[in-house]
This record gives structure tokens, C-alpha cells and sequence, in this order.
């Protein structure tokens, strides 16, 4: 990876991993992520890979009602406090919005060609764990600006298939030293919980895009005035 490479999913969860290794260990943060501030990203997060559920009830979701060929698709930003992150009172970031990273374990940038796996008969059913890597970004000057407020479009879609799910594309630069270091780690249940971490970052542009072909449904440009 050299310095000019824009990061990708992949880079940025290799970046986490390191992160939350060094954040359990009680050790400094390395040079690798002390240099990825102010470099540029790319990420995608697949979404809606499980079909249609309500926009309203989830961060991220879509609808397609086939009497009026209408597609609805949202992605909501996530709004945390300073608790949430273990930020200082005298830190000027002091809110953080972002999104949680789906499935951090994975560099794929499309939803899994499986689904689940029925468990046998007579087990227990399994637990998944809770969200632990996001990408955010602190401090009210680099906020989405949207005032909690999906980003949504509402379009007119003859004979949609969403077996794919969608892509939200965002892109922008991680946050340089002055902000703080390029992922923060909490560990709120002690050290025996895997650390929840998040990218830091200024998010320049989000898209949502349709991963079967590439196309963009909609693009919105980060306005850090608004």
C-alpha cells in the first residue's frame, strides 16, 4: 500500500483490526495508523442484502411496491454522544455521526451469496454479537449536516429485483491528528468485550448505488457549512 493508494474496504478494516489489537493490548498507536490521517477512502457497505424490510424501523433499508413501481431506499446516519466514545469534556469533538460497518469481517463489497444457514434441530439458536466497528465523524464542523435525516430516494423503478441489496459508497478522508487518532476503540464492558471501534473521518460524498450494475440512484455532497 503506498501513500497515494486511496483505501478501500479492505485497507480501512486491516486499519481497524490493527486498531483494536493495539486498544486490547494497552499499547500505543502504531505508525501505520498514525500516517493513514488526511488519506483518502472509499468505502462501500452493502446493504438490504436480506430483501425489503421498513426504512423507517433500521439505519439502512429499502421497499419496493410493485402496484406503483415505486423504490424507496434510506440510509440514516447514526447520531452518538461523547459517552459512546469516551470523549473528554476539553475535546472539541464532542458528537459523533456516522454509520456502523456491516459485517466487519468481510472485505467483500456486496452482500454474501448466501443468505444463513438453517441450525439442526434441537440446537439453541445462535446469538450474533453487536455492531462493533463504525465509521463517524466528530466534532459539529464535520458533521453529515443533515439533521438526523435519511438519506433517501424515492424512484420509479419498473419490474425492480432486489436480490443484490444495494451499496452505500462513501468517501472522504480520514481525520487528521488534530482530531484525534484515525480510530478510536472503547471497551465499555471491560477487557474481556472485543473492542468497538470507529474510523474517524471527514466524509466528503455518500451514494447509493445499485451493485448489479454500478449505476448510481442517488449522490449527496457533504455541505460542512450546513
Amino acid at each position: 500500500m503506498t501513500a497515494a493508494t486511496v483505501l478501500g474496504r479492505a485497507d480501512l478494516l486491516k486499519l481497524a483490526n490493527t486498531a483494536a489489537d493495539v486498544f486490547a493490548a494497552g499499547q500505543p498507536v502504531p505508525a501505520d495508523i498514525a500516517s493513514a490521517a488526511g488519506r483518502q477512502f472509499d468505502l462501500v457497505l452493502p446493504f438490504g442484502c436480506s430483501g425489503p424490510n421498513d426504512p423507517a424501523a433500521t439505519a439502512m433499508g429499502w421497499q419496493y411496491d410493485a402496484g406503483t413501481e415505486t423504490l424507496r431506499v434510506s440510509a440514516t446516519p447514526i447520531r452518538w454522544s461523547e459517552a459512546d466514545w469516551r470523549i473528554s469534556q476539553s475535546d472539541e469533538a464532542t458528537t459523533a455521526t456516522g454509520f456502523w460497518i456491516n459485517r466487519p469481517w468481510s472485505s467483500s463489497e456486496r452482500c454474501p451469496a448466501r443468505t444463513g444457514e438453517a441450525a439442526p434441530n434441537g440446537t439453541a439458536p445462535v446469538t450474533l454479537p453487536g455492531q462493533t466497528l463504525a465509521i463517524a465523524t466528530f466534532g459539529e464542523d464535520r458533521a453529515l449536516g443533515r439533521d438526523r435525516r435519511a438519506f433517501e430516494t424515492v424512484q420509479r423503478v419498473h419490474q425492480f429485483d432486489g436480490a443484490q441489496g444495494f451499496r452505500l459508497r462513501i468517501t472522504g478522508r480520514l481525520a487528521r491528528a488534530e482530531t484525534g487518532p484515525a480510530v478510536r476503540c472503547v471497551q465499555p464492558a471491560g477487557i474481556d468485550q472485543h473492542p468497538i471501534c470507529a474510523i474517524a473521518a471527514s466524509i466528503d460524498e455518500v451514494r447509493i448505488e445499485l451493485p448489479a450494475t454500478g449505476a448510481t440512484l442517488a449522490t449527496w455532497t457533504i455541505d460542512r457549512a450546513s
